[in-house]
């Protein structure tokens, strides 16, 4: 009896919303030749000059630059600043063991990785 209320209560609520005709917006003004003349007016001409502008007759001619530069190689990435496979040792860390497999590689570490700020357990790779 005391779900019935809340039941009944919802399903009139959305038998009302429901019933509601979609509402249709108002036709919009068709554009007239007054409408069209005051946008006209009103909008700036692009061949007009305005106050303290030259017209770009000619465009400014610059000297010459010459460009020189040397190549920059992209920064390392955290995963190439440190091998994936280095011997376990209790003052850094590393891979305790390694298993190749057919299908997948499953590796037994325990070293703190930068790339997410925490430390490799254990991983499996396809």
């Amino acid at each position: 009896m005391k779900l019935c209320f809340p039941f009944l209560l919802v399903a009139a609520a959305s038998a009302l919303g429901a019933s509601d005709a979609p509402t249709v917006p108002a036709p919009r003004p068709r554009l007239t030749d007054e409408m069209r003349r005051s946008v006209e007016n009103s909008a700036p001409s692009q061949g007009k000059e305005t106050a303290g502008q030259k017209p770009a007759e000619s465009p400014v001619q610059m000297a010459p630059v010459q460009v020189s530069g040397s190549y920059q190689p992209p920064p390392q990435t955290l995963e190439e600043e440190s091998p994936p496979g280095l011997p376990f040792t209790w003052k850094d860390g590393g891979t305790i063991s390694k298993s190749r497999g057919s299908l997948f590689t499953t590796e037994l570490q325990f070293k703190y990785n930068p790339a997410h700020n925490g430390f490799d357990i254990f991983t499996i790779s396809f």
